[in-house]
């Protein structure tokens, strides 16, 4: 008996190559926010380590003030941790425009599964109707197959019915 061919084998092709384009694409997604969310890690320490400096260098000041060093070492100081401050407040705005590349690869890896559900739920509803064919194909078939057997027993019944 001839095999029956599926008449949408393409669209199931084309619904699997989109399913695995969208699933690269949330591994990429997903990578793309580790790599934000490292940085941000990173950033962070940075403003930890500087505000670590500034104090250091605020107790070394006062340890010096109260010594009783000279006005234009005190000055230089001064000017140091105001270096720091600034250095500080860089980070802190650098901090904050990561958090946001934070938030916008989060927002991809969200807009990336969406894309995956959706192509999962058209790839699911083709392999429905495939394996619809393939019940509809098989009661054909099973029909066929009954109907010729009862051809070949009634065949078989006549001619022994003559034969007696």
């Amino acid at each position: 008996m001839k095999k029956e061919q599926y008449r949408l084998q393409a669209v199931i092709e084309i619904r699997r190559k989109a399913r695995e384009s969208a699933a690269a694409l949330v591994a990429m997604r997903r990578e793309q926010l580790n790599e934000a969310e490292t940085e941000l890690q990173r950033r962070e320490q940075a403003v930890a380590d500087c505000v670590s400096r500034i104090s250091n260098a605020v107790f070394q000041m006062n340890d010096l003030i109260n010594r009783g060093i000279a006005a234009n070492k005190i000055l230089i100081h001064r000017t140091h941790v105001a270096d720091l401050r600034a250095l500080e407040a860089k980070l802190k705005y650098q901090v904050e425009q990561q958090k946001g590349r934070v938030a916008q690869a989060q927002g991809e890896v969200e807009k990336a599964l969406d894309a995956l559900k959706e192509a999962a739920k058209e790839m699911e509803a083709v392999e429905k109707h495939r394996a619809a064919w393939q019940e509809t194909i098989r009661q054909q078939n099973e029909r066929s197959e009954q109907k010729l057997s009862d051809e070949i027993s009634a065949s078989n019944h006549a001619r022994r019915q003559t034969e007696n």
